[in-house]
């Protein structure tokens, strides 16, 4: 993620619970409900910006049948670290190249890139608008960029426990810089001068807390985030997580939330300078 202002640290811990989550079948099929809607066009180059443990990179490599090159760069390097693990057991280590960098300072020249995806990053930065214009100062002009974030205050459990629910959707959204990014990205768009702005809601819920679903695995990260971050005793969070799994044996479980997704487009008039 981004190496600015960050609150949330993705040491190696972090790094191995979100790539358990990023395998979820949920984010595998929203992946590619995102990459339709990005619609990347074959061998294009695409700049990853956050790219954390890779899987978006490979998801997109595999949505376009290894047509397109594509770049990720990321400042942690345990996320780094899966992401090179990955790619080296795939077929797409001559398409993917990943690099170690700040988003708000791109080692890259102006206009590099035919497009780009952020996805899950804008959040965790303090200065969106500046991450937004670097990244368009590396794409060509009327090239394209993939913004997609989730707005941490729509996520639902159902739980016995409302008052401390409230707070766990609270403490854990303002983990981040602003747990309010998803609402406000076409407004950044717009402040950073992009132009043919579209955008997308994606829902996404289950009504099961097995452990390979996506709403147990972000459960455990919450969870594990509040207890080291002592803003929640782990006494609580086990008496609620247990009561979710109760919930999930009596077939009561749902999870939800909604991410927000933008496409954008440079101007063809375009002439950012490097900041």
């Amino acid at each position: 993620m981004t190496e600015q202002n960050k609150t949330f640290e993705f040491d190696e811990n972090v790094a191995s619970q979100l790539s358990r989550l990023f395998q979820t079948e949920p984010l595998r099929k929203l992946r590619h409900d995102y990459f339709a809607f990005f619609n990347v066009q074959p061998e294009d180059n695409v700049l990853d910006v956050g790219c954390g443990t890779g899987a978006n990179a490979l998801a997109l490599a595999e949505f376009l049948h290894d047509r397109c090159r594509i770049t990720g760069i990321d400042s942690s390097e345990p996320m780094l670290a899966i992401a090179r693990h990955q790619l080296r057991n795939s077929t797409y280590e001559d398409r993917i190249t990943y690099d170690s960098g700040d988003a708000h300072r791109l080692p890259y020249k102006n206009s590099t890139f035919d497009s780009a995806m952020m996805i899950q990053v804008l959040e965790y930065s303090k200065e969106p608008i500046a991450l937004l214009r670097e990244t368009m100062r590396v794409l060509k002009p009327g090239g394209k960029l993939f913004v997609a974030d989730t707005d941490w205050d729509t996520i639902v459990w159902n739980s016995s426990f409302k008052e401390r629910t409230r707070r766990i959707v609270l403490l854990w959204s303002d983990h981040e810089a602003d747990g309010w990014q998803g609402r406000k990205i076409r407004e950044y768009l717009i402040r950073s001068e992009f132009d043919q702005i579209r955008g997308e809601l994606f829902h996404m819920s289950e009504t099961s807390f097995a452990e390979d679903t996506y709403a147990f695995q972000l459960t455990n990260l919450i969870s594990d985030y509040l207890i080291r971050s002592e803003k929640m005793s782990a006494a609580e969070i086990q008496e609620w997580v247990e009561d979710l799994g109760a919930k999930n044996a009596l077939d009561h479980f749902y999870f939800s939330l909604n991410r927000y997704a933008f496409v954008a487009r440079v101007p063809m008039h375009s002439g950012l300078k490097p900041g």
